[in-house]
């Protein structure tokens, strides 16, 4: 009996302090909504109504019917855009983005970089820059981008960019977190608590 109240107690005390950790995906084809075509609030409210925290867009625009698609698109506005996706949970210990997946297009060449992509790390507090890049492409469209980050990463926002303005698209956008969930309710905790004392005091008793 004593080493079940030990186990539980311990259980309880892990499960208290942290948590679970549940893996979740995000799905953004930015179709059928609001064009912005500058106006951000939009873009902001669809996201949000997907991803279960505030969302960031940025510099980002919600193009419909994006040439460089033939559908909506999520289309940078200037060199860099970024989409910050912790802008309530502010913890790494919380909340990562574990991967990537989407459709890519480019406007016009470059001698450089025509679409390459930056991740923050909380682990490092700052920038890696460049984890996935496509040189030198003409004009593009539909090619798919798969991105799986370093397990010791916690990646919480992520920036697109180009070696010049405003000619990288993307689309149909999948996120995969992990997320810190179902921690206890102190309520739960006292009851779980009581009733460990109970068992103990009838052991006792015996």
């Amino acid at each position: 009996m004593k080493k079940i109240i030990s186990t539980l107690c311990a259980l309880m005390l892990v499960f208290g302090i942290v948590g679970t950790a549940g893996a979740s995906t995000y799905f953004f084809d930015f179709e059928d909504g609001i064009y912005d075509n500058g106006t951000l609030p939009g873009l902001e409210a669809y996201m949000e109504s997907i991803f279960p925290y505030d969302v960031d867009v940025g510099d980002f625009e919600w193009y419909g019917e994006s040439g460089l698609f033939g559908s909506d698109t999520l289309y940078t506005t200037g060199s860099t855009s970024t989409l910050d996706f912790d802008t309530v949970i502010h913890s790494a210990s919380d909340f990562e983005i574990t991967g990537l997946s989407f459709m890519w297009g480019v406007y016009d060449a470059t001698s450089g970089i025509d679409i390459g992509l930056d991740v923050y790390d909380d682990t490092i507090t700052s920038w890696r820059n460049n984890v996935w890049t496509k040189y030198s492409q003409n004009y593009r469209t539909g090619f798919t981008g798969d991105i799986t980050f370093a397990p010791a990463w916690e990646i919480t926002r992520f920036r697109i960019h180009d070696s010049g303005s405003s000619d990288v698209g993307m689309d149909n956008l999948t996120l995969y977190t992990n997320i810190v969930t179902g921690v206890p309710e102190p309520a739960t905790l006292l009851l779980l608590g009581f009733g460990l004392l109970g068992l103990a005091g009838l052991r006792r008793k015996e």
